[in-house]
């Protein structure tokens, strides 16, 4: 079954699950209210440490504020249009229809297009939530046994913007990161990296040319050859 939802968050058995790691989790899923195109949505979480991490990513989803974005005291605002987030609704139901567990989150109270910070549990790959984008605020945590399926259900896409890797093993780290169809892995921290490095996808993320860095001038140029016959003889 082919997958289009892209930029998982793979957290393998070795890694620490110390308030960073879940401050990039949580921020990586819901900055911009998931309203970007490289946001970690789709958590895929070594399974003896589904539990501890799902607690964790719980209480600190807790303390978001949801609100008015221009408050400073707002940390997700809403949904960009009525249809958008009826959209991002349908995919919450689909959700709860296909089996996964809402553990927090849904609709909100609040006047106007708002979406809570949704999390849900028990999340497998066949699951609409977990194959198609959804671009709202929704965290999904899906237990991996082992770092090999990690990498085959993170690669199962028809996209490949973004990926984060958490990890101790530096070597492991970066087989994964080789090996991920995307444009950008980043290795214990989730980054889009900086002005100077290309930022841009796979597959059919985008036009697949690059922004940022040396890379990004590429798009703005018309390469011409002029081939010359010389006379011999």
């Amino acid at each position: 079954m082919a997958q289009s939802f892209e930029s998982p968050f793979i957290v393998l058995e070795d890694a620490r699950l110390n308030d960073d790691l879940i401050e990039h989790a949580a921020m990586s899923a819901f900055w911009n209210g998931g309203q970007n195109c490289s946001a970690n949505m789709r958590q895929l979480i070594a399974a003896p440490l589904v539990e501890e991490f799902t607690g964790r990513i719980i209480e600190r989803v807790k303390g978001f504020t949801l609100g008015d974005p221009l408050n400073p005291a707002t940390d997700i605002g809403s949904m960009i249009s009525k249809n958008h987030k009826e959209l991002v609704m349908n995919y919450i139901q689909s959700g709860v229809a296909d089996g996964a567990q809402m553990t927090m989150g849904g609709d909100s109270d609040l006047p106007g297009y708002f979406v809570e910070p949704t999390v849900f549990q028990g999340v497998t790959p066949e699951m609409k939530i977990a194959r198609e984008e959804i671009f709202g605020p929704v965290l999904d945590i899906m237990p991996m046994k082992t770092a090999e399926e990690a990498l085959a259900v993170a690669s199962a896409t028809d996209y490949g913007l973004h990926a984060t890797v958490f990890t101790q093993d530096i070597d492991r780290a970066l087989h994964i990161a080789r090996s991920l169809p995307c444009g950008t892995v980043s290795v214990n921290g989730f980054s889009e990296g900086n002005i100077k490095t290309p930022f841009g996808g796979y597959k059919q993320s985008g036009s697949l040319a690059r922004d940022n860095g040396t890379e990004a001038l590429e798009q703005y140029l018309q390469t011409k050859t002029i081939w010359v016959q010389t006379a011999t003889g």
